[in-house]
């Protein structure tokens, strides 16, 4: 019996054997397949990555050049802004100045706020008596008032 045994058992040792080989090669053909995938998504990460790097110098030069228009704009505008002041003091200053002039013109007009109107229209061409008429007061007085500032009413063509 032992030879039996003996044949047996080194059958079952061959089977073994092939199974183990069977399932080693099994195991290393599934390895292989794995690391191949693993080095193609390795590969597309390292082109993502690369990429990625270009789409950023891309960003940071465009927005580098953003920054420059930025800034000019910014700058024109403030020359704009100041400017404008400038042109505003002036205005302001020629306001002054016309209404100086307008005052000095006048005299001392600001004294009655009536005589002050009674001469503006008087200057704007209307005559004395329509004046007169307007602000329901006598020729004689509304010539008088014209008078005193140096306004002529004879020859008023708005009669």
């Amino acid at each position: 019996m032992m030879p039996l045994n003996s044949h047996y058992y080194v059958v079952v040792q061959f089977a073994l054997l092939v199974v183990l080989l069977i399932a080693t090669v099994y195991f290393s053909t599934k390895y292989v397949r794995t690391q191949k995938k693993m080095m193609e998504y390795l590969k597309m990460l390292e082109s993502l990555a690369e990429t990625h790097a270009s789409l950023a110098q891309q960003f940071e030069r465009n927005l580098a050049e953003r920054e420059e228009i930025i800034k000019g704009l910014v700058k024109l505008l403030d020359e704009r802004i100041e400017a404008a002041r400038e042109l505003g003091e002036r205005l302001r200053e020629i306001s002054e100045s016309a209404m100086n002039v307008e005052k000095n013109a006048m005299g001392d007009i600001s004294v009655n706020p009536e005589h002050e109107k009674i001469v503006r229209l008087a200057r704007r061409g209307l005559s004395a008596r329509r004046i007169a008429q307007y602000f329901q007061k006598p020729l004689g007085e509304i010539e008088l008032i014209l008078g005193l500032y140096g306004i002529p009413t004879s020859d008023n063509p708005s009669d």
